[in-house]
């Protein structure tokens, strides 16, 4: 098994940003889905000579580095060099399993003490008020990968995740994103993922041909 990639330069800083949120096996580091995933989209980076940089919330946790909780109530070195690395990047890319068909509580605490008004979004920002953002010219892709089926999630759950990304996050800091469900992950075969990879592969080709690369 490959040794998980976690930067690396190749042309230019600030390509792509990928924020991951997925635990790791104390049996093997690459056993997720999530994260053999997010590997297969760092490799076409590379090969695509796209600058890539991985922030690995799980790590940074375990490494005491990040806590959302404790961060909550104040700037911590580790969230000024996150912004900063947002701020660099040209896209920003999402990778996290579903729980309880939403995102993982690192992920949303993350996405709290980060996003917050003065970085991203001007204070007092009303919701779905039009705006221009601190992250306006920047993209993002949303990787969300569920174990329950398309139907569960779109009329058990409405779609919860997408209505937030889209509501909250895009509209009021001014990424200009969309989200892209893998249904299903817990039954995996060779099918789905021949899909997995496809969808990385045409992804990165996405932000290369990009006129802004971006």
């Amino acid at each position: 098994m490959k040794k998980f990639l976690y930067s690396r330069s190749v042309e230019k800083a600030g390509d792509v940003l990928v924020i991951l949120a997925d635990t790791i096996s104390k049996r093997n580091s690459q056993s997720s889905i999530v994260r053999q995933t997010c590997q297969e989209f760092a490799s076409h980076c590379i090969s695509n000579q796209t600058n890539i940089e991985i922030i690995d919330l799980y790590r940074d946790y375990k490494a005491r580095k990040f806590d959302p909780v404790l961060d909550s109530t104040f700037v911590g070195n580790k969230i000024l060099e996150y912004q900063i690395k947002i701020k660099a990047a040209k896209t920003i890319v999402f990778f996290y399993p579903a729980l309880w068909s939403t995102m993982p509580a690192l992920m949303k605490g993350f996405l709290d003490v980060v996003f917050r008004p003065g970085f991203a979004f001007e204070p007092g920002t009303k919701p779905l008020a039009r705006q221009e953002g601190y992250l306006s010219g920047k993209k993002a892709s949303v990787f969300v990968f569920e174990d329950k089926s398309w139907m569960h999630n779109k009329v058990l759950n409405n779609n919860f995740d997408q209505i937030f990304w889209q509501r909250s996050i895009f509209a009021q800091s001014g990424l200009k994103g969309n989200i892209k469900y893998f249904y299903e992950t817990n039954k995996m075969n060779t099918e789905k993922s021949l899909e997995l990879k496809n969808e990385m592969k045409r992804a990165v080709q996405a932000i290369r041909l990009s006129p802004a690369g971006i």
